[in-house]
């Protein structure tokens, strides 16, 4: 073999094991972070897939603050809250188009039946030919609690954030500017988004956990 030859064929092989290398990298490495909705929200082949999935439920005490009902659109499940702005400060909200909050958002890799530990679950899943499902998790609200300090802050400004001294445990969390998770997104007889004013924008924000300040209150117009 002369020597421009045997400089190709060397060449054609280092490209070789460096598009191996690259695709094992992306597709192994990397799969879990580009599959992510709170890391790539608008990855519209991965909402697509993850909306027409059934998600997992929040579970506090013995029922569901959060989970997935079966519907007859091109989304085979939709995410229903049923205890409303209770328990929103907690759930979070999830939407298509404006991402996603609270418990659905740092827990979304359990809920949607992407994380590590459901591994196994997933290869049962397969097996079986059943489609992937997500998996729930279990909180330590304590729904005595929970209804106490929304009752109480109804028609008030504030929070309420009551915690287990001895393991840290969060037992009741209320603020009642949180959004009603069913709510958001907003309809299309409201506002933009470039159109809304900072207040509104940050009624959407957790006041026990997001926000620095008090709750916001909308400025008054000065006349000249």
């Amino acid at each position: 073999m002369n020597r421009p030859i045997r400089v190709l064929a060397i060449g054609c092989l280092v490209l070789f094991f460096a598009l191996m290398l690259r695709a094992t990298y992306v597709q192994w490495w990397q799969a879990d972070s580009l599959s992510s909705v709170s890391k790539h929200e608008n990855n519209i082949r991965v909402l697509n897939d993850q909306f027409s999935r059934q998600r997992g439920a929040i579970i506090v005490g013995k029922k569901s603050a959060a989970l997935s009902r079966a519907s007859k659109d091109q989304y085979k499940f939709a995410r229903t809250y049923p205890n409303g702005p209770e328990y929103a400060q907690i759930t979070g909200f999830y939407t298509r188009d404006w991402g996603l909050g609270g418990l659905e958002s740092s827990r979304n890799s359990v809920l949607s039946g992407e994380d590590s530990s459901l591994f196994l679950n997933r290869v049962v899943d397969l097996m079986d030919n059943r489609p992937a499902k997500g998996g729930s998790i279990v909180t330590t609200i304590n729904p005595a609690a929970q209804k106490a300090a929304y009752d109480g802050l109804k028609g008030k400004i504030g929070a309420v954030v009551a915690l287990k001294p001895s393991t840290g445990a969060i037992l009741a969390m209320v603020s009642p500017r949180a959004t009603t998770p069913t709510g958001w997104p907003p309809t299309s007889s409201t506002p933009s988004a470039a159109t809304r004013t900072s207040c509104s924008t940050r009624s959407r924000a957790h006041s026990t956990t997001s926000a620095s300040r008090p709750p916001c209150r909308r400025a008054r117009r000065s006349r000249s």
